[in-house]
């Protein structure tokens, strides 16, 4: 005959029994997602208070239901934080009034049509689509070559495929006579990938020095593009 002790000891032994069990459940419950009150039990057992049970099905229950979202991945067609380099040719009409001083008396005169092949390098400031470009140009005007080298500013309007954009350059000719003066633009480009893209610009110059050089030019060009910064 079995008494109270022996009654207790067995209550006490199917309750840890209940306890493990139900904690193993929740646990499985948390690594699978699951609320962990799909897996109680209906049993006489479930009515005793497991407190590693009831712990564990607590943490489970906000959670459920809940995923995190995916990230979105996109490539930019921004120039922001870019170093590049341009490659470009264009073909322009100039007249060249040389002499010794911009108020002078013209000692010489050239006019008509020439060839330029640029090459630039371009760095990314700010982050509303605008670029530094530092351009070397190699002219010829009739009979007489010529260099200069420029230092200015791109400002692109758009963030998609497709833009436009003004600039703006400071120049120092070289040759056919020494001077100095601006070059303003406006254009449009299209990148046709984050590190690659063409564009056509129309510009016109005016340079005072050894004489006066105006100018007008359309040029197309090619950019590429490498995230540094």
């Amino acid at each position: 005959m079995r008494g109270p002790l022996d009654f207790q000891a067995r209550s006490g032994f199917s309750g840890a029994r209940c306890c493990f069990g139900k904690a193993l459940f929740a646990a499985c419950a948390v690594a699978l997602g699951t609320p962990a009150a799909s897996f109680a039990d209906e049993g006489p057992a479930s009515d005793a208070v497991c407190p590693a049970a009831l712990a564990a099905s607590q943490e489970a229950a906000p959670s459920a239901g809940k995923s995190e979202p995916r990230p979105i991945y996109r490539y930019s067609l921004e120039h922001s934080g870019s170093l590049g380099f341009i490659a470009g040719i264009s073909g322009n009409y100039e007249s060249l009034e040389k002499s010794t001083c911009p108020a002078c008396e013209t000692s010489e005169v050239v006019t008509g049509w020439d060839g330029s092949l640029d090459l630039a390098a371009t760095l990314a400031v700010g982050w509303e689509g605008a670029e530094l470009v530092l351009r070397f140009s190699l002219t010829r005007l009739g009979e007489k070559p010529g260099e200069s080298l420029s230092l200015g500013f791109r400002h692109y309007f758009g963030k998609d495929e497709w833009k436009t954009f003004l600039s703006l350059e400071a120049v120092g000719v070289i040759r056919p006579l020494g001077a100095g003066g601006l070059r303003g633009g406006f254009g449009a480009a299209w990148d046709f990938s984050p590190v690659f893209g063409v564009w056509a610009e129309f510009s016109a110059s005016i340079a005072l020095g050894e004489g006066r050089l105006f100018g007008a030019r359309l040029g197309v060009g090619i950019q590429a593009r490498t995230y540094l910064f």
